[in-house]
């Protein structure tokens, strides 16, 4: 194997970064190579997002299908960002919604994949992209990431009328990128009339969103983005471009680097809203 050659996994839910020479794997986003053993871990898994289903491993077989060539100009451990979460939300935004330039968008939730979402609004060309959070500091790195607006969800009563007072009316593409029913919700609420709103979050399979059926009447849409409706192999390396060149910020979403015996930190981190995105590396 040439030794100059990187490999970035694609995998649904998960996103793994192998150098072919050794095989070792940097982890992002809270990420892993995983074996699911049993029909009863993968249901777990698929149900609650939980660590307990998982096995952790330094080493992977894998069918290359699963894996993109990418140039080694990119450091793999921000290259692993973009082979889950940034290609989520990124997506969303560019392929999935289809953001036109110009237009007025609306990201809930700036975690990784959020703050993704925004990234690919702003490339796109939006005129306006207003990012809702609860959390100051994240708030400040959307702003970072592309937003011209925030809004701190614990400071307001009600997020739906802000989003619309702020734009005289709403807006014409709405972003869920956290994984809850309330949410969804209001992503649908603040749309203006013929406007979209993309739900990204894993919203708990048991939940039923409830919109107003007359909302319907002004043509406004509610839809769902499953891994941004990526295109891998021809997306991956335009992304990877766009980081090069400076457009698509990837070093700024790190929160942290930490080694894998940190991981049990890691998840803390990430179930507490803390961080953007963290790194797993065995060299840390």
């Amino acid at each position: 194997m040439n030794p100059a050659i990187q490999l970035l996994l694609v995998f649904p839910f998960f996103a793994v970064n192998v150098d072919n020479v050794c095989l070792v794997i940097l982890i992002g986003a809270q990420t892993a190579a995983l074996r699911l053993e049993t029909k009863e871990q993968r249901h777990v898994f698929n149900e609650r997002m939980e660590p307990q289903s998982i096995k952790w491993r330094a080493l992977v077989a894998l069918p290359k299908k699963w894996l993109v060539k990418v140039t080694p100009d990119v450091p793999l451990e921000k290259a692993c960002l973009i082979g889950c979460g940034v290609t989520t939300g990124f997506g969303a935004a560019v392929r999935t919604a289809k953001v036109p330039v110009g237009a007025t968008v609306c990201v809930i939730g700036c975690g990784g994949i959020g703050l993704s979402a925004i990234q690919g609004a702003r490339i796109a060309g939006a005129g306006r992209i207003i990012a809702v959070d609860m959390s100051t500091e994240k708030l400040d790195t959307a702003r970072l990431m592309g937003a011209t607006d925030t809004v701190n969800a614990s400071e307001v009563d009600d997020v739906v009328a802000a989003v619309k007072e702020m734009t005289a009316g709403g807006v014409e593409y709405s972003f869920e990128a956290i994984g809850l029913k309330q949410t969804a919700e209001q992503a649908f609420e603040m749309l203006d009339m013929g406007g979209t709103a993309t739900v990204i979050g894993m919203v708990p399979s048991n939940s039923k969103l409830e919109i107003r059926g007359i909302e319907l009447l002004s043509e406004k849409k509610l839809q769902g983005s499953m891994m941004g409706s990526n295109q891998f192999r021809t997306d991956i390396p335009q992304m990877i471009d766009l980081y090069l060149s400076g457009r698509l910020l990837l070093d700024e979403m790190v929160s942290a680097t930490i080694s894998l015996d940190q991981i049990n930190e890691g998840y803390e981190w990430m179930k507490a809203g803390t961080v953007a995105r963290t790194v797993i590396s065995f060299d840390a």
